[in-house]
């Protein structure tokens, strides 16, 4: 009972040490009147509308999950439902001390070739990361330069992100093991507590503690993953007082993001509701020409040269969406920073609560 205690109480600190970055919402008149998410949505609309090269980088970008608070949610929601965690648990037993021992066996039986393999594996490994991370940069610091009234240049945003490759990456992984550590630290006592009471509830205590605890850690640390970004491409801050000012930004103006992330989750899912019933009608004239093509040839070359001609647009049209969704989603994020950096803004909540109160007192 007393290490219990302990742990509760450790929680609790750890817990109350994470909302202090989240300030409560300070109410400022001379802002109540001036719209905020709808200019941020025209912004990034007419940025992903007109500089179509950007898509490029909004397609390398996906590689490195650019709407990261929606993919975990998914994720998170996927594992608790289906039981992933005990699958997870299985993943963590594979590295004990035998099968640890077993893989250094077999890797030192490699021959030299097999060696040499794994070597370029991991050079295109290393080579792509680079890619994609300073991809990432350069759709922040191309929409940031847009917004600011420069022309967007494939090459300056790519180059500049590029030497900006550390201190980028250091974001993205720094963020994440922010979030998981503060998953551990808070996590691992109440799930201590949990597997002393009952043994039996250790499995699905684990996966509550997962998505009650992991789903605002993962979607706050990328909300700040972002705001970080920017600050170190738009405003030359180094990495890790990027992070510092992301977080004191988020503070700020954590129901804003929110509210932000909301707005963007139905025209994510939006989209993809609209992608399969577009496909579906695109792939009518490939399946009359499958039909017409197969009273003159065999109907197995007919149906292969159908299926064939419906991937290349399948995949062409998931191409274009969503390198444009991800296009569309770094740009509103950095219209955002771009708004509130400088000046406060009041989330839509408070604007409403506030003209209610206006109105009926």
């Amino acid at each position: 009972p007393g290490q219990a205690r302990d742990d509760i109480k450790f929680a609790i600190c750890i817990l109350g040490a994470i909302f202090v970055i989240i300030k409560p919402v300070k109410i400022n008149t001379k802002f109540m009147t001036t719209p905020l998410y709808r200019v941020v949505l025209k912004q990034a609309w007419q940025i992903t509308a007109r500089y179509k090269a950007l898509w490029l980088f909004g397609f390398l970008g996906t590689f490195l999950g650019m709407g990261g608070e929606y993919q975990f949610f998914i994720n998170q929601y996927i594992n608790f439902s289906e039981g992933g965690w005990q699958q997870a648990a299985g993943i963590v037993d594979i590295f004990n001390y035998e099968n640890l021992a077993i893989i250094k066996t077999s890797l030192a039986a490699l021959p030299g070739r097999a060696f040499l393999i794994l070597f370029f594996i991991l050079l295109f490994l290393a080579l792509f990361c680079w890619v994609v991370v300073s991809a990432q940069g350069a759709l922040v610091r191309g929409a940031g330069n847009i917004l600011k009234g420069s022309r967007a240049s494939l090459g300056r945003d790519f180059k500049a992100a590029a030497k900006a490759f550390w201190p980028l990456l250091g974001i993205n992984l720094g963020t994440r093991l922010l979030a998981f550590f503060l998953l551990a630290v808070v996590g691992l006592p109440l799930f201590s507590i949990i597997f002393a009471l009952n043994e039996s509830y250790a499995g699905a205590g684990a996966a509550l503690l997962f998505f009650v605890l992991g789903l605002p850690l993962g979607i706050l640390f990328s909300l700040i993953s972002k705001l970080a970004t920017a600050y170190h491409l738009l405003e030359a801050k180094p990495w890790r007082s990027a992070i510092a000012s992301a977080m004191r930004l988020f503070g700020q103006h954590w129901l804003v993001c929110l509210e932000l992330a909301l707005i963007l989750l139905p025209i994510s899912v939006l989209v993809s509701l609209v992608f399969i019933p577009l496909v579906s009608l695109l792939s009518l004239p490939f399946l009359v020409f499958g039909l017409a093509v197969s009273s003159s040839v065999s109907s197995a070359l007919a149906v292969k040269l159908f299926f064939a001609l419906a991937l290349i647009l399948f995949f062409t049209l998931l191409l274009l969406v969503g390198s444009a969704l991800a296009t569309f989603q770094s740009a509103v994020w950095t219209s955002l920073f771009m708004k509130i950096k400088d000046a406060p803004a009041q989330s839509k909540l408070v604007r409403i609560l506030h003209d209610w109160r206006e109105k009926y007192t």
